[in-house]
């Protein structure tokens, strides 16, 4: 008897069991040049929030969680962002994470962006897998851009350049002006 069949058959009944109802991961592609699909979330102080309180201004969506150093390395150029562009912008971060969690982490780390947290359905939703994440909307809450992380560029040598936040702000100003 030949095992080999048998092993290779029951290996593809486990993976299937385990990937059966799995959201597929997030891909920018699915997303580009369509609504952003939020609806129905709550912001820590309790307030609804969905793709219709964000239309009439662009909108930087920024997907992150308190244990992902990325997330948190890259939070002063977000905060610099808010700065810059005030309330012409809407700022939103998403996490997983719980609000007592997250109120905890906000004591120690500045964050400036309206804060959602429970999120882990609609996170799940999307098939978040990499963090940050960073989705920009126009005015009528189309997604225009999806960078997981910091936008970069490659120098002469082929090795990533962060470009903090100036790709984000051309985006925004384009947007803006649109």
């Amino acid at each position: 008897m030949n095992v080999k069949p048998i092993a290779l058959f029951l290996f593809g009944l486990v993976l299937a069991g385990i990937t059966y109802g799995q959201p597929e991961p997030f891909t920018p592609e699915k997303y580009l040049n369509k609504e952003f699909p939020l609806s129905g979330l709550r912001t820590m102080d309790n307030q609804r929030i969905g793709i219709n309180n964000l239309k009439g201004k662009p909108t930087l969506i920024n997907f992150w969680f308190t244990a992902c150093k990325p997330c948190i390395e890259e939070m002063p150029v977000l905060n610099s962002l808010k700065s810059r562009f005030v309330d012409s912008v809407n700022f939103i971060a998403i996490t997983y994470d719980p609000k007592g969690k997250v109120s905890k982490f906000l004591v120690k780390h500045r964050f400036d962006f309206t804060q959602i947290t429970d999120a882990k359905g609609f996170t799940d939703k999307l098939g978040m897998k990499a963090y940050p994440v960073n989705v920009i909307l126009d005015k009528n809450g189309i997604v225009r851009n999806v960078e997981i992380g910091m936008p970069t560029t490659l120098d002469q040598n082929k090795n990533p350049v962060p470009q903090g936040g100036r790709a984000f702000q051309g985006i925004l100003t384009k947007l803006l002006s649109d």
